[in-house]
């Protein structure tokens, strides 16, 4: 009985180092430093770009139109994690292909003045910093930094006399993006994620010279602000490496 009962503690003390490696392997936290790219696809929308028109010289007119941009869109991200302990600090810049946009068709204002108008936005990019809290697989973070979008902007207006001018813009607007998200890890390579993000792009004005019937200058300006903000909604893979 006691050759039995030295064998049996025998056994587990051999085999207690062993039993406690393997629990420690299974207890081992995801890494999430190091580089990653991915791909992501989402939404754009919520932008309240109200249309009001100021004559030079002449009337001011508010309330013309809304250009509500919204549409889909989809690209890619690149990044770079650093882990310490539960925290997590990284960048990200993202590149998205976007239909986001909006018009409106002839309206009328003021005594006899129509209008119409259109808002495209085509692709845009981010260039950000990441911070969050790492629970195992499972990211929460918040992040922000620099935006950019090209935004086709053109607004005509049409005079009681027959008098137009056009009010356009094409060009890449500067701004800032901020939001937050989750992600989780699959595996040790692949981790999937979803995110909010607001593109505030600031407004500018926009101007354009009324010519008359005859395509000559009139000596008159009509001026619109653009304010192409919007909100984004994505999902989203990446591969750590």
């Amino acid at each position: 009985m006691k050759r039995l009962l030295l064998s049996v503690s025998m056994v587990v003390l051999l085999g207690t180092p062993v039993i406690a490696a393997d629990m420690v392997d299974v207890a081992t936290v995801h890494d999430w430093s190091g580089l990653y790219l991915g791909l992501n696809a989402g939404y754009g929308f919520g932008g309240d770009d109200a249309v009001g028109i100021d004559y030079d010289p002449g009337a001011a007119y508010t309330d013309v139109a809304n250009l509500d941009v919204s549409g889909f869109f989809g690209g890619l991200q690149a990044g770079w994690n650093l882990q310490h302990g539960n925290w997590l600090f990284g960048v990200e810049g993202d590149l998205q292909f976007a239909d986001i946009d909006d018009d409106f068709g002839e309206t009328i204002y003021g005594p006899d003045h129509r209008a119409s108008g259109s808002s495209d936005i085509d692709f845009f990019g981010t260039a950000r910093l990441r911070g969050g809290w790492a629970i195992d697989r499972l990211l929460i973070y918040g992040t922000g930094g620099l935006a950019w979008a090209n935004v086709d902007y053109d607004v005509r207006t049409v005079a009681a006399n027959g008098d137009t001018a056009n009010m356009s813009s094409d060009n890449i607007e500067l701004g800032y993006a901020i939001g937050g998200g989750a992600e989780f890890a699959i595996d040790e390579s692949w981790s999937v994620k979803a995110e909010y993000l607001y593109i505030g792009l600031g407004s500018e004005d926009v101007t354009g010279s009324f010519r008359n019937g005859a395509g000559a200058l009139t000596g008159a300006t009509a001026t619109t602000v653009m304010t192409p903000s919007f909100h984004t909604v994505r999902i989203g893979v990446n591969w750590q490496f």
